[in-house]
């Protein structure tokens, strides 16, 4: 796989951190953003990777791991 910068991938992500940011009313070159664009960015480094985590520790523990003969997670 070939991420090279300018490559299809890098301009999907591109993208998606405009819309992100856009959301947030993010202002481009602005030199102090108002409260929503740092509250929004603050949410995005925080809350959103906290239930990002907690979604996949509910999923995750419907697995079963199984080391050697034991059987950990039951």
């Amino acid at each position: 796989m070939n991420l090279k910068r300018g490559s299809k991938n890098d301009i999907i992500e591109d993208g998606k951190i405009g819309w992100v940011l856009a959301g947030v009313n993010y202002q481009t070159g602005a030199a102090i953003q108002n409260s929503a664009a740092l509250h929004g960015i603050i949410a995005l480094f925080t809350i959103v990777p906290a239930i990002t985590y907690a979604l996949s520790a509910v999923v995750s523990r419907k697995y079963t791991i199984f080391s050697g003969t034991n059987i950990i997670g039951t």
